[in-house]
């Protein structure tokens, strides 16, 4: 398979870099329509998107609410029904989704946002084979608890050199934050670029969990960059 057939299928993109040894999402269910059967057995923690999605269209990052098992609860505080779950398969539009583990961010992390437990994303960058650089996203209630930056989470440059983290739009300067394990971070990239070697240029997301490891959540093939004038390839 071509190597950028692999990088626009999530679910694909996962199982084959497992047999790389890197850590990924467990994949709970893989399909075009969900049932109640399947919610009901499903953990009380989850992540649903689109196998080939981009910008965080119809992502739903939900928690089982242990007062009522019939309702869920996303980052900000919004509820979904069972019911509501079931009758969102018109927003994935005949396209296959995947209900994979809720992964959680390093507590260090996890204190930068104003969302409670919050998935901080980080978008490293690989150039040639090797690790060139990261942007950590931060979500922020405006973005709707996801680390989006279309929707308005916050983006931070990581110095490469000693792992501090700047706020790259709105010029603030957050070098009391560190980011925790990065060299972690570093090192799965450069074994990603290893196994992807047929592309010159290209994007990894994940976060770095409680346990310090680095998870890959996805690749993407044609990365947005956003950088700031000056910056060349």
């Amino acid at each position: 398979m071509d190597e950028k057939q692999i990088m626009v299928n999530k679910y694909v993109t996962k199982e084959y870099i497992k047999g790389y040894g890197l850590r990924t999402p467990e994949t709970y269910f893989l399909g075009q329509k969900i049932t109640k059967d399947i919610i009901d057995w499903l953990p009380d923690e989850f992540v649903i998107k689109h196998v080939d999605g981009s910008s965080g269209d119809c992502v739903l990052v939900l928690k089982r609410d242990q007062d009522d098992q019939d309702k869920y609860i996303d980052p900000i505080g919004n509820v979904l029904t069972v019911d509501d779950l079931v009758s969102y398969e018109h927003k994935w539009k005949s396209r296959t989704f995947l209900v994979e583990e809720r992964i959680h961010s390093h507590p260090k992390l996890v204190e930068i946002s104003e969302v409670d437990d919050a998935f901080i994303d980080f978008r490293s960058y690989i150039k040639e084979g090797r690790y060139w650089m990261s942007r950590m996203r931060v979500p922020t209630k405006s973005s709707g608890g996801l680390a989006n930056t279309c929707r308005g989470a916050r983006v931070f440059n990581i110095n490469h050199g000693n792992s501090f983290v700047s706020d790259i739009f709105h010029g603030e300067d957050d070098d009391f934050i560190e980011v925790p394990y990065y060299r972690e971070m570093e090192e799965s990239c450069d074994r990603i670029g290893k196994i992807f070697n047929g592309i010159d240029f290209y994007g990894v997301d994940g976060t770095i969990d409680p346990r310090g490891k680095f998870i890959v959540t996805e690749l993407e093939c044609v990365p947005k960059l956003h950088l700031k004038d000056g910056v060349k390839l």
